[in-house]
């Protein structure tokens, strides 16, 4: 409501219900800290994080995977292309200021066992794994994979945006995202993509500058997921696996340094 006095704009409370995260039995993601905390390392990208655990359950079973066999147990997410790209990049990754050999940097050929650091693998899956949540995999779905979408969902939930409208705007909020978006302008297209100028958006703008969740429309697309994903079968996704495989693992001596 606006002010009568001077106008301003004054969020209220919102006649809604609250965000309720699925709960699935079985528990979908048990290991999503973790594997937030290793997307987080690796500058955002899911992709990448997940082509790292796919390899490290390789490593672990030694087995050897063509670019043919990981396209296909990533369940089409990515293809040959992709995992080129993202090879090179788990190859340059730098942690520390200095190259951490996340996998072995010689020759990429395909259908071989690639070298993975277990030992370093598993510090960035426990770095940073307190800060996150299952509910930022279940935003991610919502929105449409794109983790930028989703770091700015699970902010506005953090600020109770789902409770009354919150004020998101300004250098502040993007220092929240932990170095995700580099300027209040990129942030702020990633709030205009969640709420259409016609409304329907899973983000509301009830007023300049200030942002709230439907939730309503979050918690009725949520449990959706949650049922198509038990009509599934309730399959793990592609890096379940490794990452488990990984965190189980004793250090090895060919990966322990990095």
């Amino acid at each position: 409501m606006k002010c009568p006095h001077c106008g301003e704009f004054i969020p209220m409370d919102l006649s809604q219900p609250l965000v309720r995260r699925p709960d699935p039995t079985p528990v979908r993601w048990p290991l999503a800290k973790e594997f937030m905390s290793l997307v987080w390392m690796l500058d955002g990208s899911v992709l990448d994080a997940t082509l790292l655990c796919m390899l490290a359950e390789d490593y672990v079973l030694k087995r050897r995977s063509s670019y043919r066999d990981l396209a296909t147990r990533s369940n089409g997410a990515f293809g040959r292309a992709v995992i080129q790209r993202s090879l090179e990049r788990l190859k340059a990754h730098v942690a520390d200021g200095r190259v951490a050999r996340l996998i072995d940097p010689g020759d990429d050929e395909d259908d071989q066992v690639r070298v993975v650091n277990l030992t370093l693998l598993r510090r960035l899956v426990t770095e940073q794994s307190d800060e996150f949540d299952a509910i930022f995999l279940w935003l991610q779905e919502l929105a449409d994979d794109n983790f930028r979408n989703a770091l700015v969902l699970f902010l506005l939930l953090q600020a109770g945006a789902d409770r009354k409208p919150q004020k998101l705007t300004g250098w502040k909020t993007v220092k929240l995202s932990g170095g995700v978006y580099a300027h209040p302008g990129e942030l702020i297209r990633s709030l205009r993509s969640l709420a259409p100028v016609h409304g329907g958006g899973l983000v509301q703008r009830p007023e300049y500058r200030y942002w709230s969740i439907d939730s309503r429309m979050m918690n009725e697309l949520l449990a959706q997921r949650a049922q198509t994903w038990l009509a599934r079968g309730a399959t793990p996704d592609p890096w379940e696996a490794g990452l488990q495989l990984a965190l189980a693992e004793g250090s090895s001596p060919e990966a322990g340094a990095a």
